[in-house]
């Protein structure tokens, strides 16, 4: 059930809807949002959402009160006018027919009232006259004439076709020079110059425009900014190379004059880069100066990084990091490919042919250091006037394709000092603190030859420390008809010296020898252990030839012997010519064998020369002499004594 509310409004005149003059009292129905007569219910008949037979009052004319009663009907427009003419538009503006306005036509506040929308615009809008527009929006723009004019395409391309000319906001000027423009896409001026008639005004670059980069001129120097760069640089200061920092693309061509680079701040992180791809060179400097430098750095403010740094990543088979080319038949010999100046002197070089000289410091201090690798001198001498040679871990190598003798030589005169040191400093090392291999298998070659004029010992071998190991060690392989130690040479010596000699003055231990030999192959007839030769003429007959043996110590409380001879097997001593001579007494304990030359026959009464004959003597025996004769079938037959004078025998007898 409708609501009404209290909100009467009474109307004085003639009710048309009953036709009596009366005064009618209408009420407000809320839920319905109509007037009706005050008691009167609300019809259910519904035209467009108003209640059939109300009455709706409009005051919004200004010059009075109209009012229209809906009647239900389904004419070109339900609301019927209640005033004298009885038509006119209704509020919807719907049925409008041809309009004629002859009055401005103004908007109830200014700003608020929109012209259409972009759901339901308007088609064409002709105007004979000038349209004053806050903003225009389109898509597509003509102006001027039917020739000449400037155009915006639908795809935003802005033209100016024919002879068109604009004027701005002063004569010859596109736009306002004393506000900032903005202009989004691409102008292309193909005939035409671009000019900006005005000093100092910027032409800005970037998202940011002119705080991102921008180009001016100021009445006398043009100016570019970036903000990688950070300062305005004017044209002067890029062709003077006062203050900046350029960023060539393309060649870089310095036709006469230098190159001059002052960095007066620490740039580490600036980098230059060349992108070449094909032959030639990135960086080509040619010039004619003859004397000076093609290219002077000066970095006297550096102290860590380097002055020049090169890297790369890899260098193919026939590249260099650094390549220095010149025609040796143009190098003077005193010129160099390489010279480091120390502010006195050079201190090192890299001259004609490769000659490189290192002044180093003092004598002892590091002036080449190679951590690891080879030293290899394929042909040449590696000479040391003054300084050492010392590899914490490498090697020496030596390896020449001719006969050449390699050589270390030392020639400092009054020299103390040892010609070669060689020096295993590490005590738990186990290999050989030199080693001498000569891998001729054929041919005279020898292992080791020296030769000593002076008169130290040619071969000094010397125990640092009390030890258990060899002395001197040759693991001979089988040795042919050779000697595996042979010492010779026209040596005279003097009282007390030999050719070799073996001196101790420790206490021998019990089994322990001087001087041992040992031999445990199957050795042939006529082999030797030792052998002793000597076969020149002797003017002195008082002392030994060949061997001499002296034991001068202290008598022991046991019985020591000077040379003491054990053959278990064969016999102990041969002496196969000369004779015997003891001054002290002989002790055989197993007694005396004495043998003659069983090719003579003795007589049955024998004489001195039958004796003679029979012991190979050619005249009478030594005083003491002793022996057995024996007959011819090897029968003892007499033992024989001599003193030098005669001789006496007695027959002797077999035991039974």
């Amino acid at each position: 059930m409708s609501k009404i509310l209290n909100r009467a409004l009474v109307i004085g005149g003639e009710n048309r809807i009953v036709g009596t003059p009366a005064i009618t009292v209408l009420e407000y129905d809320l839920s319905n949002n109509v007037y009706r007569a005050k008691g009167a219910t609300v019809p259910t008949d519904d035209d467009n959402g108003y209640a059939v037979g109300c009455i709706f009052i409009d005051t919004s004319g200004g010059a009075g009160v109209t009012a229209y009663v809906n009647e239900g009907t389904v004419a070109d427009c339900d609301f019927n006018s209640l005033n004298a003419s009885g038509s006119g538009a209704n509020t919807t503006l719907s049925n409008l027919g041809t309009v004629a306005i002859n009055k401005d036509l103004d908007p109830g506040a200014d700003g608020t009232i929109d012209l259409g929308n972009t759901g339901k615009e308007y088609k064409d809008i002709w105007i004979d006259g000038v349209a004053y527009l806050d903003s225009v929006m389109g898509d597509v723009a003509e102006l001027g004439g039917a020739t000449n004019y400037i155009k915006v395409a639908d795809a935003g391309v802005l033209t100016m076709e024919g002879t068109a000319t604009i004027d701005g906001v002063a004569s010859g000027l596109l736009v306002d020079s004393s506000a900032a423009e903005v202009i989004t896409g691409g102008w292309d001026f193909t005939t035409a110059d671009v000019e900006i008639k005005a000093d100092s005004i910027k032409l800005g670059f970037g998202t940011a425009g002119v705080s991102d980069s921008y180009v001016l001129f100021d009445g006398t120097s043009l100016t570019f900014y970036d903000t990688e760069v950070g300062s305005a640089k004017t044209l002067n200061d890029l062709l003077t190379g006062t203050s900046l920092n350029p960023s060539v693309q393309g060649d870089l061509t310095i036709s006469d004059g230098k190159f001059n680079w002052t960095d007066a701040v620490n740039e580490i992180a600036g980098t230059w880069s060349f992108a070449h791809a094909g032959a030639g060179s990135d960086i080509d400097i040619a010039t004619s100066a003859t004397t000076g430098e093609c290219i002077h750095i000066v970095a006297d403010s550096i102290t860590t990084g380097q002055v020049i740094d090169i890297e790369t990543d890899g260098i193919g088979a026939a590249g260099a990091l650094v390549y220095l080319d010149i025609t040796v038949a143009g190098m003077d010999a005193s010129g160099n490919f390489i010279e480091c100046f120390n502010g006195a002197a050079d201190v090192f070089e890299v001259g004609k042919y490769g000659a490189v000289t290192i002044a180093g410091n003092a004598s002892g201090t590091d002036a080449l250091t190679l951590n690891t690798g080879d030293i290899k001198v394929t042909s040449g001498l590696v000479e040391l006037t003054l300084g050492n040679v010392l590899l914490t871990d490498g090697k020496i190598e030596v390896d020449v394709d001719s006969d050449l003798t390699t050589y270390i030589k030392k020639g400092f005169a009054g020299s103390a000092g040892v010609v070669l040191e060689v020096e295993n400093t590490n005590a738990t090392g186990t290999g050989y603190a030199m080693l001498i291999t000569q891998a001729a298998s054929s041919g005279a070659s020898g292992g080791l030859s020296i030769t000593n004029k002076g008169t130290s010992p040619i071969l000094s071998l010397a125990a640092g420390a009390a030890r258990t190991g060899y002395g001197l060690h040759i693991p001979a392989a089988d040795q042919l008809a050779e000697k595996l130690i042979l010492v010779n040479g026209a040596f005279t010596g003097a009282v007390d010296e030999g050719m070799v000699e073996l001196s101790s003055t420790g206490v021998l231990a019990a089994g322990a020898n001087l001087l041992r030999v040992v031999s445990s192959g199957a050795n042939t007839a006529e082999s030797y252990a030792v052998e002793i030769t000597t076969s020149g003429a002797y003017t002195d007959s008082t002392g030994g030839a060949s061997l001499r043996i002296d034991h001068t110590g202290t008598a022991a409380s046991g019985t020591v012997y000077a040379a003491y001879i054990n053959s278990t097997e064969d016999e102990a001593l041969h002496i196969a010519a000369g004779e015997v001579l003891v001054d002290e007494y002989l002790t055989a304990t197993l007694g005396v064998v004495t043998d003659y030359d069983d090719s003579q026959d003795l007589a049955a009464t024998p004489t001195n020369a039958n004796f003679d004959a029979c012991f190979g003597v050619t005249s009478l025996g030594k005083a003491g002499f002793m022996g057995i004769a024996k007959d011819s079938g090897g029968t003892p037959v007499y033992f024989v004594t001599s003193d030098g004078t005669d001789w006496w025998y007695a027959a002797v007898t077999k035991a039974e």
